[in-house]
């Protein structure tokens, strides 16, 4: 089940009334509960997608907003130089772009775009649990790629094969699923979010 939401964040809620004009895209779905999204114990993951599905900005406005949060999260590790310790993630440089990793994802995997939010949910709580859990050239695709399949396994209907997401990240099966297995013992198996964490991770981009 997922966390209970006390409040709602001021800044989350302002975030609604953004994806009305960004980018001249209107969506008239989108709007601010009047009161905030409180269920007894913690509403369950399947009203969360519920809610999600209605409270979301148009597919293409999140894939951006997505492939520009990777890039830059890149762009300052490798700029500060750090060096991620958890080399089970390392792999080659890659010759794709952050940005356009994200948008290969959103593709070929054909995802709902919450899923590719709650992939930051999930980045972040591994910072958080693994402080050098860097975000780097040599590190994005599988980090970001595992936590995109993550997601769409707990939240989307339909899941592609992990023969197609193993593609995508550019690693065998066999290591997709030792990858996966690590990112999970990493976050203490922890894949609960709530909906102010899933708008705060657009929002801190958007805003």
């Amino acid at each position: 089940r997922a966390h209970a939401m006390t409040s709602c964040n001021p800044a989350t809620s302002d975030c609604f009334s953004r994806f009305h004009s960004i980018d001249g895209c209107l969506n008239p779905k989108v709007t601010a509960p009047e009161q905030p999204l409180t269920v007894r114990g913690g509403p369950s993951l399947i009203e969360l997608k519920e809610v999600m599905k209605l409270h979301n900005a148009p597919h293409h406005i999140v894939v951006k907003a997505c492939a520009q949060m990777l890039e830059e999260a890149v762009k300052i590790s490798d700029g500060r130089d750090k060096a991620c310790k958890l080399q089970v993630f390392a792999g080659k440089s890659s010759r794709v772009p952050p940005a356009q990793f994200v948008e290969q994802i959103a593709k070929h995997s054909q995802c709902s775009t919450r899923c590719l939010v709650v992939a930051f949910v999930y980045l972040r709580r591994l910072k958080d649990k693994n402080p050098k859990a860097y975000l780097t050239r040599e590190t994005f695709r599988r980090m970001y790629g595992v936590a995109a399949m993550l997601a769409a396994k707990s939240l989307d209907d339909i899941v592609r094969s992990k023969q197609l997401w193993a593609a995508i990240v550019g690693v065998s099966t066999k290591e997709l699923k030792a990858l996966s297995a690590v990112f999970l013992q990493r976050v203490g198996f922890d894949l609960d979010f709530s909906f102010e964490q899933y708008m705060d991770a657009i929002c801190s981009h958007l805003q």
